[in-house]
């Protein structure tokens, strides 16, 4: 039986359930407009809760490691001695210097230390961004060394995952996040130990990269050669598109897609020729998807994984993920994912990850 008549749900597509959304063509003025650009970084990006990375990657007191967001700053997220997480504008209160870089100031880092100190004067920072050494304080006038530091934002955890807001007057983290996610947070994520990514620029709005995200009518032709050489035979292989998971929600939407069939088991020593296909991608990384034809291998998943009922917009609930597999042995670190704003004719970082511990739905934020 072919993937698509096993995979599909004959609940209809997704537009139907939101008559509202209209079936004509969609403008794309709001991926153009440099007007509409600002608006969405200030109502959007400056407001919500951006997940920069994971606890993992903080294994110590002093552990750091920074973000350079586009269009918002470079932060620095660090370990305190009482075990918490804060982050930290990267930015000397001197004369406005980055303070944590290493060989070039561009570029991300990390690493562990006592304390930040700025390359350009010596100014030194605790962990928690307070000044504690001015360097020839003795020649400044009037200097209140207490009131100086490198500004905090908004900084809190979910599940293991970190998160940062950069508005002064931001809600709470749960209270942004919702109902919705207290349902998949005791998900056993610290037990996904492996951990694959890359990173690449994408010329274009942001918007862009979450709209292919949304869809699968690309695959067989953009990640075809991972597939089938033959696109004939990749599109029989790629899941029809009712056979996905949305769910829309205040703030949010939760998509999931069904992971590819088991893949049949070879004899020792029949390996056969090397071949540029879908058998190794998915042997190596199940592509980071996860479905009904896939195998849990870790124990049985919280109970609190699997939704009860579907929202008015779901289709075919998959529950927890299926892809994630448990090895033995200390967590790997996640590489940190961009999350800033990408804007038309510009170049924007673009870090995706395509990790068994991301197998979870993803939050999304909403376009205004």
């Amino acid at each position: 039986m072919a993937i698509q008549e096993k995979l599909a749900t004959g609940q209809g597509k997704f537009t139907p359930r939101y008559p509202e959304l209209g079936t004509g063509p969609v403008s794309y003025d709001d991926a153009v407009s440099e007007e509409f650009f600002l608006a969405e970084r200030e109502a959007v990006f400056k407001r919500s809760w951006l997940k920069v990375g994971r606890v993992d990657q903080l294994p110590r007191i002093g552990s750091f490691f920074t973000r350079e967001l586009v269009g918002l700053g470079s932060i620095v997220i660090v370990k305190q001695a009482d075990g918490t997480v804060k982050a930290l504008h990267n930015v000397c209160a001197h004369r406005g210097n980055k303070v944590v870089w290493q060989e070039h100031p561009a570029e991300e880092t990390k690493g562990s230390c006592k304390a930040f100190t700025c390359k350009y004067h010596g100014w030194r920072y605790g962990l928690d961004g307070k000044v504690d050494h001015v360097t020839n304080e003795e020649q400044f006038f009037d200097l209140d060394k207490g009131a100086l530091g490198m500004p905090e934002l908004h900084c809190d955890t979910w599940a293991g995952f970190i998160f940062v807001n950069f508005d002064p007057h931001a809600q709470p983290l749960r209270s942004f996040l919702g109902e919705k996610f207290t349902a998949v947070e005791s998900y056993p994520f610290e037990k996904m130990t492996e951990h694959y990514g890359y990173k690449t620029k994408v010329k274009g709005n942001w918007k862009l990269s979450i709209d292919t995200i949304l869809e699968w009518y690309h695959p067989p032709y953009v990640h075809g050669r991972f597939i089938d050489r033959d696109v004939s035979k990749a599109e029989k292989l790629v899941p029809p598109p009712d056979s996905y998971y949305y769910d829309l929600f205040t703030s949010h939407m939760l998509n999931s897609v069904p992971g590819p069939p088991q893949l049949p088991p070879r004899k020792p020593g029949e390996l056969g020729p090397a071949q540029r296909n879908q058998r190794w991608i998915y042997k190596l990384l199940r592509a980071g998807l996860f479905g009904p034809d896939d195998v849990q291998d870790i124990g049985h998943c919280p109970t609190s994984s699997t939704p009860a009922t579907s929202s008015p917009g779901a289709t075919t609930p998959t529950g927890c993920s299926r892809t994630s597999r448990c090895r033995s042995g200390p967590a790997t670190s996640t590489s940190p994912t961009s999350t800033g704003p990408r804007r038309s004719g510009s170049t924007a970082t673009s870090s995706i990850s395509t990790s068994r511990r991301r197998a979870m739905p993803r939050s999304v934020s909403p376009r205004r």
